[in-house]
């Protein structure tokens, strides 16, 4: 996941707004990370002023099988380094292949 939101109104304006708006935000990710089974990988700018990072931080903490995530410094929504994010997921697929069983 690249800059996933932990949820519509924590993204725009907090954690405290998302708990008392929460019947009206359509973005609760946070609540289904949880029962994704499979390894996941999040990237973020960590100075993202769009989806701030923390939303990133939320969802890795929230994950039953994270993989080391790519926190991207100096780097904000739309300018994160196409290679090294490219690089990074190319080591992440190749750390699934390696752990999954032969067919």
């Amino acid at each position: 996941l690249q800059s996933p939101l932990s949820s519509g109104a924590r993204a725009v304006f907090s954690k405290f707004i998302s708990v008392v708006g929460y019947p009206f935000d359509i973005f609760k990710n946070y609540t289904k990370v949880s029962s994704i089974k499979a390894q996941v990988l999040i990237m973020h700018g960590v100075d993202d002023d769009v989806v701030p990072c923390q939303n990133g931080r939320e969802l890795h903490a929230l994950l039953k099988r994270p993989y080391e995530p790519f926190w991207m410094p100096n780097c904000g929504h739309n300018d994160i380094p196409e290679r090294e994010s490219l690089d990074y997921a190319a080591k992440f697929l190749a750390a699934l292949q390696a752990a999954s069983p032969p067919t």
